[in-house]
């Protein structure tokens, strides 16, 4: 591996967010999964759970001593047809269990149906007064169901209007999930609107050429120097074990 690589691969780890959304997630397995958050490699960005999980996840993180991951949760998910008095609700709950970090599903049913944009900036802006400067907010597009860059683009928009941190590609509940084709198209929105507001690839990443090949496109658009904690994620389950097998080795 050449040192270039290496430092990808490194980089790439404190960005992701260890995910487990499954239907069977268990105590025993979110807490396997928070065993996996440190690594002689560096520590990952947050562990994204179901709200049920929240404090099984955080008291396995700070047994294990890692106070500085975070825990990500999500809310009207995954389909994001919930009223939005629902949302709201099932973000107050998730805060109050203490989640760091809200990733939320927009209605993008709606924004497809009949180029709705009031209604899911209306659920954004208001959950991002619930979470005000203390909780991250990511707002969910979907876009690999959105398909066309006219509608990521204006889900992109609209979540940066509403005030959200960080736009998401995807639930990994559809058939299709982050692509650097949309990442592309939300990246170039961002850089155009907000080049403040972050970007998280989600669903479908698994391996770390994959990782490397977001990393370089963020590069290209936005700047190396852009490329933090703060501004760039991964959601993911197996990419991890991907980016550690070959430091170990090296």
């Amino acid at each position: 591996m050449t040192i270039d690589t290496i430092n990808y691969y490194s980089h790439a780890i404190r960005l992701i967010d260890l995910t487990s959304l499954n239907n069977n997630d268990s105590h025993k397995n979110i807490t396997d999964l928070c065993n996996k958050a440190k690594s002689p490699q560096g520590n990952v960005a947050t562990v994204c759970v179901y709200p049920k999980f929240i404090k099984t996840a955080r008291s396995c993180l700070d047994s294990l001593e890692l106070n500085q991951v975070k825990i990500t949760t999500v809310c009207n998910f995954p389909h994001g047809n919930y009223k939005i008095e629902t949302v709201l609700a099932e973000i107050e709950t998730a805060i109050s269990l203490g989640a760091n970090e809200i990733d939320v599903v927009i209605p993008y049913n709606k924004l497809i149906a009949n180029k709705d944009t009031n209604t899911p900036y209306k659920l954004l802006r208001a959950a991002k007064e619930i979470c005000e400067s203390t909780i991250k907010l990511k707002a969910i597009i979907e876009s690999g169901v959105l398909q066309y860059n006219s509608l990521i683009t204006d889900a992109t928009y609209l979540s940066i209007d509403a005030g959200v941190d960080f736009i998401k590609t995807s639930t990994g509940k559809v058939p299709n999930n982050a692509s650097l084709a949309s990442a592309e198209c939300i990246l170039n929105a961002i850089k155009k609107y907000s080049s403040s507001v972050g970007f998280k690839a989600s669903g479908g990443i698994k391996l770390a050429e994959e990782a490397i090949r977001y990393l370089q496109l963020a590069e290209n658009i936005m700047g190396k120097n852009w490329i933090s904690v703060d501004t760039f994620r991964f959601g993911a389950s197996s990419l991890l074990d991907s980016l550690v097998r070959p430091l170990k080795a090296t």
